[in-house]
């Protein structure tokens, strides 16, 4: 596993001494089922919403998905 200081592959920062946060963004950002780190895509639907998308690239499991209104 990377640093926290360094970036992920989505362009992610964690720049944090809180253990808590280290927990969150593990729990976030890593495959569940191999602790791989995830490949987080969000896409601008035609409708005003927003679609995020986390992807193992290691096991090649999408691990979830999550609609989002834009207002």
């Amino acid at each position: 596993m990377k640093i926290y200081h360094q970036l992920d592959q989505n362009n992610f920062v964690l720049d944090s001494n809180d253990p808590e946060h280290h927990r969150f963004y593990t729990h976030q950002n890593h495959c569940c089922l191999c602790g791989h780190e995830l490949e987080i895509k969000a896409l601008k639907e035609e409708d005003n919403s927003l679609t995020e998308e986390a992807f193992c690239p290691s096991c090649d499991q999408k691990t979830r998905q999550k609609n989002y209104n834009i207002q």
